[in-house]
């Protein structure tokens, strides 16, 4: 946020204006980042707990903090379905913001639902599958106008 307004206010010298995108931006990258840290911690809870390290995984179990975590980034991509396909003013605009963010919610699901959470490492393999898509949504965040 702090490039975006010292960009547009000292950089190109224009007034700060908000464009439609900007608090969906704010919103859906804060939710997407604030998963990618509590799942970060879903692998390592044995490591956790031999250190005294109370994270979220610790206090309420790998499987519970598993599926919250993923139902919020569903709930995050139907929020970016329905953001797109209302704030989006061309129709090929609405178009790939609607099919690529439920093509995204789509993989997302099926990763998740075939994820042993007993293995570590397919854990892990979620937790980086997460960074490609948080990655792709800086393609699609174009579209959004």
């Amino acid at each position: 946020m702090d490039r975006y307004i010292n960009s547009q206010k000292y950089v190109l010298g224009r007034p700060l204006v908000h464009p439609k995108s900007f608090y969906f931006v704010l919103i859906f990258f804060m939710l997407f980042a604030t998963v990618l840290g509590v799942f970060k911690d879903i692998p390592d809870v044995a490591g956790d707990q031999a250190f005294g390290i109370q994270t979220y995984s610790v206090r309420h179990g790998k499987k519970k903090v598993f599926f919250i975590c993923i139902l919020v980034l569903l709930i995050n991509y139907g929020f970016a379905v329905v953001t797109g396909a209302v704030l989006s003013s061309l129709l090929l605009s609405k178009l790939v913001t609607v099919v690529g963010h439920c093509s995204l919610a789509s993989l997302l699901w099926r990763r998740a639902k075939s994820v042993n959470l007993d293995d570590d490492s397919a854990v892990e393999s979620l937790y980086m599958f997460l960074w490609k898509l948080f990655t792709a949504e800086y393609v699609l965040i174009q579209f959004i106008r």
